[in-house]
């Protein structure tokens, strides 16, 4: 019987318990490892536990252990931080994260697309820092390439996905042959299975080489993609991206160098050398020949050729195999495990990152950003829970008046305020225990949805805030809800790649859309409450009856994910926005100029992806939230930039224009909401309630209250200036 198959089916339940966690819900599933969400019995924390296949050999035990104990010593602000190890009752391995919303930079870089320096030089700068820190305690990453590294909601990179030679050896025993599928990063001597501190070096160097041209230097077989490493020059940088500086190119083949002696003397070297090549007139740095630190330069002859990453893996040449199967164990110094799972603790003089969380999934808006699933649960940055009953907490106004573009302080009276009531109350929300992802008023003003990354829409009283229905249709976090205008129906979306369309007065699903093959992050409906405009990862805005689910549009314009759609007052454009830092408005009608599903325009004024676009109320302008921490004003007839707002001071999720269109709400990453004059973009107040990201903010039908909610786990509701 295949060991896979039969490892596959040890049963891992939902309700299990690991140690001091509890599995509460499924994130993905692969080939070598199931994602599960998970929560800290104690504390009701959400965790992801990654539990691995193939069972674990007994003589590989205490190498797993001894070598998570090392990996869980890495404390830096820029690397995915493993809290605990352990083994199931079937010995299966399993790790412990924090569980955080972000997107690898496989999906915000997408291959074909080439992105100047200046933008991936400050994440190149943490990916470098976080290598240069483990590399200082004699570990290596070996694994090295985009869909390992994840940016958080404040712009800020993870590295993750450090080897764990155990699992490598402990695959190779059991599936022979079966290694990672980032060869296209690997360096000569890593596949030959003597890996050194340089081979990190030259993974990092290969992908900055894909982000600057948009493209591998090689490309082919696995086989064929080992041996060019070996033996073959890449391909000039500045043939494929002309505006490369030769210092630029030079700095890059050093790292490049077929010897790893010939590459710089340490990362840190080697992203010196590369800003240093961005200045006008200087010459690249100097080759330097390398010496590692002494536990690396043992390490390096008993590294294996490459241990597997869960989920991912290629068929390698019977040489290959044969290396790897022969490779030993890192000898790590730690404690001997006392028992499973292992409690690890931070260094007592190195402090861990402070909590964060990221864009979307929407993911995050997307991600989540977007992002796969997979990708969605390996973030590792603690987001705190908020449980409890559904219900308005009342609080004092946490939002100041401003008649300037900056930001007032913050009132701290603690007045408390009757729930509803005009002026100074802030109602609560509390009824989800994981981020609140989405939010839409019923058209008479009465109620509210919320989607969540717990699988459920509740829909509350938005007076007293009392939960009225919770709807559990869906199989994986919502991230996307729009409520009919006629105020019968509700749409829902989100990581189950589907579109739900249910009664919002009894709860019973009426129709299950499954036309998209990616997670769906937004959906739109249209003023007469016949059709819906979903968008989704698959890069594809679709178009559908609300009754019968037949498409009727297929705009397929994007080169990335979708993270946002809105229809036009008039029903005659949709307009989208999305990875590929664009909005972009396609006609819903055949006319002279267009036919139905032709772009009417372009709008490429952001310099980051587009996580919300919303048309004014008189169909004339569309606003865009954007990841380069803009609000911007585009012509909704010609795309023409009318007006940017820079207010925020990170990335900005959501936005909403007031009913009579005067002014707009923004929100993001910077945990605010604020709202400025859509005329001349002076900010009018700004509201400090929310404790991290915001992802949803929605005015009343009537204009005198603000709905706002996000990573805090909570929906928040204020009344409008």
């Amino acid at each position: 019987m295949d060991e896979t198959k039969s490892n596959k089916n040890r049963a891992i339940r939902i309700g299990q318990q690991l140690g001091n966690y509890r599995l509460i819900g499924v994130l993905d599933q692969g080939k070598f490892s199931g994602c599960y969400l998970g929560e800290r019995i104690s504390s009701k924390q959400q965790i992801v536990v990654d539990v691995l296949q193939p069972s674990l050999a007994e003589d590989l035990a205490k190498s797993f252990f001894q070598q998570t104990y090392a990996l869980s010593q890495l404390v830096h602000p820029h690397i995915l931080h493993i809290h605990e190890a352990g083994l199931t009752e079937d010995h299966l391995p399993f790790l412990v994260f924090d569980y955080v919303v972000h997107v690898p930079l496989q999906q915000l870089y997408p291959k074909g697309t080439a992105q100047p320096l200046t933008r991936i030089f400050p994440h190149i700068q943490q990916i470098a820092a976080a290598l240069q820190y483990a590399h200082d305690r004699g570990i290596l990453h070996q694994h090295i390439h985009p869909g390992n590294m994840l940016q958080t909601s404040n712009n800020e990179i993870l590295v993750c996905g450090f080897a764990i030679d155990a699992i490598a050896q402990n695959k190779q025993r059991r599936s022979p042959g079966q290694v990672i599928d980032n060869v296209a990063y690997a360096s000569p001597e890593q596949v030959r299975g003597k890996s050194c501190p340089a081979s990190d070096q030259y993974s990092l160097a290969i992908a900055i080489y894909e982000w600057l041209s948009g493209d591998l230097p090689f490309h082919g077989s696995p086989v064929e993609i080992i041996r060019r490493h070996a033996h073959v020059p890449p391909p000039s940088l500045r043939q494929k991206a002309p505006m490369i500086s030769p210092a630029i190119e030079d700095v890059l083949f050093t790292a490049l160098a077929k010897d790893p002696t010939k590459r710089f003397a340490s990362i840190s070297a080697f992203i010196k050398a590369l800003e240093q090549a961005q200045q006008p007139g200087n010459a690249p740095h100097p080759t330097k020949s390398i010496t590692p630190p002494p536990q690396l330069a043992t390490a390096a002859a008993t590294r294996p050729a490459m241990a597997p990453v869960p989920s991912h893996q290629w068929t390698s040449s019977p040489a290959m195999q044969q290396q790897v199967q022969q490779a030993q164990v890192i000898p790590v110094t730690a404690p001997a495990p006392m028992q499973n799972p292992l409690p690890v603790q931070a260094p007592a003089l190195v402090q861990p990152p402070a909590p964060t969380s990221k864009p979307i999934a929407r993911p995050k808006a997307k991600q989540e950003m977007t992002m796969t699933r997979r990708a969605f649960a390996m973030g590792f940055t603690a987001l705190a829970l908020a449980g409890g009953a559904g219900g308005w907490l009342a609080l004092s106004r946490q939002f100041s008046h401003t008649t300037t573009g900056t930001n007032a302080p913050t009132d701290t009276n603690n007045t408390v305020s009757t729930p509803g009531a005009k002026g100074n109350g802030v109602l609560i929300y509390r009824a989800h225990p994981a981020r609140v992802t989405s939010l839409a008023w019923s058209p008479d003003g009465k109620r509210i949805a919320s989607a969540s990354d717990d699988r459920l829409v509740n829909i509350c009283n938005s007076t007293t805030g009392t939960t009225l229905q919770t709807y559990r249709g869906h199989s994986a976090e919502v991230y996307a809800i729009a409520w009919s205008p006629n105020g019968k129906y509700i749409a829902s979306a989100g990581a189950d790649k589907t579109v739900q369309v249910w009664d919002a007065n009894t709860g019973n699903m009426l129709l299950t859309y499954n036309g998209h093959s990616g997670s769906v992050t937004s959906v739109s409906w249209s003023s007469d409450s016949r059709l819906i405009a979903s968008g989704s990862e698959d890069k594809t805005v679709q178009v559908w009856n609300a009754t019968t689910g037949n498409q009727v549009i297929l705009y397929n314009g994007h080169t990335a994910g979708v993270l946002s759609v809105t229809w036009s007052p008039d029903n005659t454009m949709i307009a989208s926005g999305s990875w590929d830092n664009t909005l972009q408005a396609f006609s819903t009608i055949p006319t002279d100029a267009f036919a139905v599903g032709d772009l009417v325009f372009s709008y490429a004024g952001h310099s980051a992806e587009v996580y919300a676009v919303e048309w004014s109320p008189n169909g004339r302008s569309i606003a865009s939230a954007s990841g380069d921490k803009t609000v911007q004003i585009c012509n909704g007839i010609n795309g023409k930039t009318l007006r940017t707002y820079k207010g925020h001071s990170g990335i900005v999720l959501a936005l909403a224009w007031s009913p009579d269109g005067k002014r707009i709400a923004s929100a993001g990453a910077d945990t605010t909401v604020q709202v400025w004059t859509a005329v001349n973009g002076q900010k009018v107040f700004t509201y400090h309630g929310h404790t991290n990201s915001v992802f949803a903010t929605t005015w009343s039908p009537d204009g005198k209250r603000i709905a706002s909610a996000g990573s805090d786990n909570t929906m928040q509701v204020i009344s409008a200036p």
